[in-house]
């Protein structure tokens, strides 16, 4: 910005304004009634969630999950390729020695 531009002066009534809103208090109210603060300060509740064991899964949390672990299928799927790869290496590589044993 170049010192022959300036900005144009606020407004008196403009800054007040801002201050005041400013200062207003806001006031967020709950949706229902059953929506209450906690009884305890948020830096103790920090500190027993940091130190208290872990929350137990509540009794209607479920999941459908599939009998076997996708890691296990994968580990499954890659056992098979490593099998069927090293048959074809035995494979070729007998079929070469056969070849090389017959021409001599």
């Amino acid at each position: 910005m170049d010192a022959s531009s300036r900005q144009p002066i606020q407004d008196i009534t403009d800054d007040i304004k801002r201050r005041e809103a400013s200062a207003r208090a806001k006031f967020v109210h709950p949706v229902h009634d059953g929506v209450i603060p906690d009884d305890l300060p948020d830096t103790l509740i920090a500190a027993q969630h940091a130190l208290a064991p872990a929350i137990a899964n509540m009794s209607n949390d479920s999941e459908a999950t599939p009998r076997q672990p996708v890691e296990y299928l994968q580990e499954r799927a890659n056992h098979r390729v490593a099998l069927a790869s090293s048959i074809a290496v035995v494979l070729i590589l007998s079929t070469l020695v056969s070849v090389t044993l017959l021409n001599r």
